[in-house]
């Protein structure tokens, strides 16, 4: 038996204009319930597709008790990020997955997930672009509760909300695990030297590693971590991530001139260097906002600086919540053909 799912690939955070090719690739697949297909499946999906991560957005999790039973109301927690705007509302389940394993957050994937979601409506309703404002989606996730997002129907910029993810100082004397993590990291250019800060987000399980004032994105770009040394550090196998990061000049938000650079490394999780990642951004919006400002609602520009690269336009709302904004493009739409295990054979 063979089922069609709905498929697309879009490049999430792109830079120069929503340039094609840029960003970071995710896969969006469109489920009716989630429990569709199996979550081995959905990982040999995920493995197939071979992007960092792969989305599977959904109406419900699980089929409903009967044909009579409609989709869920919003709730309000989430509605209110676009309080007094022209907005219309619509909710969905999503889940990411990476070619080996489920992750509890992915920010690329859930612009991608917005960006096809947009697609395909617009697509029913074309009205809608010039009647409302906003397309605000609302994910409900498995591990991070409940996750907006919200399209400009002008600018078609994507934002997402999500939960902060503030990190704490890590000390590295007398830990030797994490001066051996700092040197598979930096390896093999840069030193421990370079190193002018050490921070660690329990909730999102990074490591956020700060290259001095001194240095900037073109010393970032030295960083090429020894990525089986670094999944042998001992204390490191409950981590996501490491992040190294480091301050920019001039910024300029208006002009792209970036607050702050960073690459991004989850061999962990079958990602050596994931090209642009939201959920490391809800750990370095944070950080970088105190950095730069007394408080919250300040905008800083991003810059991922992986070869693809991408741009990231990170806010911090309040003490609990992040935005993070961006643009996104399709780059293949199509159908995947699920094919069911075939019977065990009967032997005579």
């Amino acid at each position: 038996m063979a089922y069609p799912v709905p498929i697309y690939f879009v490049d999430a955070f792109t830079t120069h204009g929503n340039s094609p090719f840029t960003g970071n690739a995710a896969a969006v697949c469109f489920l009716e319930c989630d429990d569709d297909i199996s979550d081995d499946t959905k990982q040999k999906i995920a493995n197939e597709a071979n992007l960092s991560d792969t989305a599977f957005v959904s109406l419900r999790w699980t089929k409903p008790t009967s044909d009579e039973e409609e989709e869920p109301e919003p709730s309000n927690n989430i509605s209110a990020f676009a309080s007094g705007r022209n907005a219309i509302i619509i909710r969905r389940t999503l889940r990411w997955l990476t070619p080996t394993s489920e992750v509890p957050l992915c920010g690329h994937a859930t612009v991608a997930s917005t960006k096809a979601l947009v697609a395909t409506l617009l697509d029913k309703e074309p009205e809608l672009k010039e009647e409302k404002d906003e397309i605000l989606i609302e994910f409900e996730s498995r591990f991070r509760g409940l996750l907006g997002a919200t399209f400009d129907c002008k600018s078609e910029r994507i934002t997402l909300n999500f939960p902060s993810s503030p990190c704490m100082p890590l000390y590295a004397e007398g830990e030797k695990w994490i001066e051996q993590m700092i040197e598979a990291t930096l390896h093999p250019e840069l030193t421990a030297d370079s190193i002018q800060d050490i921070q660690y987000s329990p909730s999102a399980k990074i490591a956020l590693l700060r290259l001095g004032d001194h240095l900037n994105e073109n010393d970032l770009r030295r960083v090429n971590p020894d990525f089986l040394r670094l999944k042998s550090v001992e204390n490191c196998d409950d981590m996501f991530g490491v992040l190294v990061t480091v301050k920019g000049r001039n910024p300029d938000v208006e002009n792209e001139q970036p607050h702050f650079y960073s690459r991004f490394f989850a061999p962990w999780y079958g990602v050596n260097e994931d090209p642009v990642c939201g959920a490391a951004h809800t750990v370095l919006t944070p950080y970088w906002t105190k950095e730069y400002f007394n408080g919250f609602g300040e905008t800083l520009l991003a810059r991922q600086h992986s070869t693809r690269g991408g741009n990231l336009y990170c806010t911090l709302v309040d003490s609990e919540r992040v935005t993070l904004g961006g643009e996104a493009r399709i780059i293949i739409k199509g159908e995947l053909v699920v094919q069911s295990p075939p019977a065990e054979e009967q032997h005579l």
